[in-house]
């Protein structure tokens, strides 16, 4: 049997990660945000503070192995209300790292789709400066001849 301090322990590894999910998903969402704007430069600053938020998750994760190997009712709390409070953060983060999982599915959708118009753009600008090219050699190399066929 554990003792109330590990209890106490695991409840306060389960609001931290709680905590860490909800800024991750609002993080997705602001993320998106930036994808539909076109904004790179707040992006790539986005993405760093993402990254280290995820390292922080890693870390409680790592935190949190040791209880589960543990049976959930071989567990003693100070107070129930403690325990359905914890389960409940518990459950959350189920649903926070699936809708944070959807949102990032979506910016990368999105993101894809800015640079295949991005590509496109530049091909047709290339094709466009291709034919110019073509069309001014072309021409530069009539006006500089003479026709001495006679007929």
């Amino acid at each position: 049997m554990q003792n109330p301090t590990e209890t106490a322990q695991l409840s306060r590894l389960i609001q931290q990660k709680h905590g860490l999910l909800v800024q991750l998903r609002d993080l997705a969402r602001k993320q998106l945000s930036l994808v539909d704007a076109g904004d790179m430069t707040a992006l790539l600053r986005l993405l760093a503070t993402k990254q280290k938020l995820l390292a922080e998750v890693q870390q409680v994760e790592q935190e949190l192995d040791p209880f589960r190997q543990q049976e959930p009712e071989s567990r003693v709390w100070r107070d129930p209300s403690v325990r359905q409070r914890t389960a409940l953060l518990a459950d959350e983060c189920t649903g926070l790292l699936q809708n944070t999982f959807d949102l990032e599915t979506q910016a990368e959708s999105a993101l894809s789709s800015h640079c295949d118009a991005a590509a496109k753009r530049v091909q047709t600008a290339t094709s466009a400066t291709h034919a110019r090219h073509a069309y001014v050699l072309k021409s530069t190399t009539r006006t500089g001849s003479i026709d001495l066929c006679a007929e």
